[in-house]
């Protein structure tokens, strides 16, 4: 048999080849059919400590998909205490969504995917405001949320 081998490997190497393909796919390309587990999210980024009264405040943020599912719709709640109304929303500098109850929805998000986010709020007077950023799918909470403490001045 290994007198056969030498003589005639193409069979061998195409066997070879096989394995090595149908390896390739099981490493590569499976695990992007892996959508299943728990929905999960996180906002991140950095909330400005204070801002201007007479102008519309900007945050920047990263919403990320940590878990495995397909989050369809994504949301984002914006959970504001203060003088501060929460204004819209752009998801990827494409979808312009404006805020409804405190929050806005804007597509989906893919296992594993990492979008930035920017949010618009509007304040309303001087003062301190308590905002916190909640990833949803819906209306679930996914989990990460970003919270912080703004100081509004005249």
């Amino acid at each position: 048999m290994l007198d056969r081998l030498r003589r005639n490997p193409r069979p061998f190497l195409l066997a070879l080849a096989g394995v090595v393909v149908l390896g390739g796919f099981f490493v590569v390309v499976a695990p992007l059919f892996n959508a299943g587990g728990a929905p999960m999210a996180e906002v991140a980024g950095a909330i400005p400590s204070s801002a201007p009264v007479g102008r519309v405040l900007e945050v920047d943020v990263g919403l990320d998909n940590t878990g495995t599912s397909y989050l369809n719709p994504i949301c984002l709640r914006a959970a504001v205490a203060g003088p501060l109304r929460a204004d819209h929303v752009v998801f990827q500098n494409l979808d312009t969504v404006p805020f409804k109850n405190g929050v806005a929805c804007g597509g989906a998000l893919g296992s594993q995917e990492t979008i930035s986010v920017r949010i618009y709020l509007q304040p309303t007077g001087a003062g301190t405001a308590d905002v916190t950023f909640i990833p949803l799918q819906g209306d679930a909470p996914l989990g990460g949320m970003l919270s912080g403490t703004i100081r509004l001045e005249r």
